[in-house]
């Protein structure tokens, strides 16, 4: 597994499946949880931020609307852009959700790894029935983010 990192420029290119990509979507609140817990149980995104209490100004059929929402920040590959903005469209409220992915172009190494290792598919990954959980059983958490002593 390749991991993009700062002194690998080329591996933030289209050409390579594990390049990291930040997927931004605007949601309800009420939906944005939901949301979260099925992309990272079935291996669309490693990890999701929910950004509770921004609004979004926008016209929308002549009309220009503000409305509070949450911002998810997605952590996926381009290798499994298309069934994440797939899964998005299908889960999301909105008739026209806002799906916009950004290259990431450099990053811890460590992260970007672990990154592309939690979204690659496996035997055992694939839809939940129960999205609190991952797809090996266990309670999702962030040990990932704990330092090993």
């Amino acid at each position: 597994m390749q991991a993009v990192s700062s002194a690998e420029p080329e591996a933030g290119s289209a050409a390579n499946p594990d390049a990291g990509l930040v997927v931004l979507c605007t949601c309800p609140e009420t939906s944005a949880e939901r949301i979260a817990r099925v992309l990272v149980a079935d291996r669309l995104a490693a990890c999701v931020n929910r950004l509770a209490g921004i609004r979004s100004v926008y016209r929308w059929n002549g009309a220009i609307h503000d409305e509070p929402e949450a911002l998810l920040v997605i952590k996926t590959t381009r290798s499994r852009y298309e069934a994440l903005e797939s899964r998005l469209q299908a889960l999301h409220p909105y008739d026209v959700p806002e799906i916009i992915a950004l290259p990431i172009r450099a990053g811890a190494e460590r992260y970007l790894a672990w990154l592309a290792g939690e979204i690659r598919p496996s035997a055992d990954a694939g839809p939940l029935a129960d999205a609190g959980r991952s797809a090996v059983g266990g309670p999702l958490d962030d040990s990932h983010k704990r330092k090993s002593s």
